[in-house]
């Protein structure tokens, strides 16, 4: 089922196109691939319908039939590059939860997989459109959190409270330890890929998750229990207490 509505969060417009009529599947893909390619190519706004209909080899009428105008085609566009984030991402936690891993492995193989996702080439490339467009587009905020971060963050908020009510971890607050866990790889991450520019090594993944995740686990390991007394000194304090 097609999430496009929820993506757009607009208001309708006065005077705006209607509601894009049902097309061919295979031309449809083939224009938001070829939309994906103009856009990073040339940004949102200087990007035109009839560039991207040439790129696609499809008229322009036929864009606005699947599509509407450039902007709900755009938002088709977030959907596609965050639907094949968000697969992989639902694929991993699936993973993590079948291996009942401890914490510290666990959640050093996700941070792995989320920066070998996030800085990938194409999803870096479309990330920093979308800053660049966020001014003159306010709504995409909202649409590119809903395609892949939020869902990547609700999973994490729901294993991270697991693990503490089974005593793995001790996370008293979920939801913020879910965004410090992912803003302490990000930022590390876009300073050393110069956000997504630079492809990131295996070493140097390896590198940001092991020493970022020491730093988590010192804040939200479990706590060790207190040393039990010996039992004479409890007998010592009782005959105290009675004296």
């Amino acid at each position: 089922m097609s999430t496009r509505k929820r993506l757009d969060p607009r208001p309708a417009r006065e005077g705006a196109s209607a509601p894009p009529a049902a097309g061919s599947p295979v031309k449809h893909a083939a224009i938001v691939e070829a939309a994906k390619r103009v856009f990073l190519r040339e940004g949102v706004s200087r990007a035109s319908v009839d560039t991207i209909a040439a790129e696609a080899g499809v008229s322009k009428q036929t864009i606005y039939n699947h599509f509407g105008d450039k902007e709900r085609l755009f938002f088709a566009v977030i959907e596609r590059v965050q639907g094949a984030a968000s697969a992989e991402q639902e694929r991993a936690f699936d993973e993590l939860f079948a291996t009942d891993a401890e914490p510290a492995v666990a959640l050093g193989q996700l941070g792995r997989r989320l920066l070998a996702w996030v800085f990938r080439e194409d999803l870096s490339a479309f990330r920093r459109l979308v800053v660049s467009e966020v001014a003159r587009y306010p709504q995409l905020r909202l649409a590119w959190a809903q395609g892949g971060p939020l869902r990547f963050m609700i999973r994490l908020v729901g294993y991270l409270a697991r693990e503490t009510e089974r005593g793995r971890l001790d996370v008293a607050k979920p939801e913020r330890a879910a965004r410090q866990f992912i803003a302490l790889l990000s930022a590390e991450a876009q300073d050393v890929s110069v956000y997504g520019t630079l492809p990131l090594a295996p070493s140097q993944i390896d590198a940001i998750v092991d020493e970022n995740l020491e730093m988590f686990l010192r804040a939200y390991g479990p706590r060790p229990k207190p040393p039990a007394r010996p039992r004479a000194a409890r007998r010592g304090k009782k005959k105290q207490a009675g004296a």
